[in-house]
């Protein structure tokens, strides 16, 4: 599959797939928080256009990275979905 875009941070890289699906690349070693979540679901919003409920995001999260309540609930609240039509999570 072909990246036709990419969004790189420090902890991650969001990428948009030449099939429409979106791509979330976490790195290892990271502590996700509040913060970094808003930042990865901007970045769903700019590889899809800014449309709402479009999105078929999966993430692939290595073994030692983690995720803070805060950004485990913003990622769940209407708001952290706002961009998803469907997401799975894929842990190494």
């Amino acid at each position: 599959m072909e990246i036709i875009k990419q969004i790189e941070f420090e902890y991650a890289k969001v990428q948009l797939l030449s099939n429409g699906i979106i791509r979330i690349e976490m790195f290892d070693g990271y502590i996700i928080d509040l913060e970094e979540s808003v930042q990865i679901n901007i970045a769903e919003g700019e590889l899809l256009n800014g449309k709402l409920g479009e999105g078929l995001i999966y993430m692939v999260a290595e073994s030692t990275t983690q995720f803070t309540n805060e950004a485990r609930e913003f990622s769940a609240s209407k708001e952290g979905l706002r961009f998803s039509k469907a997401e799975a999570i894929i842990a190494k």
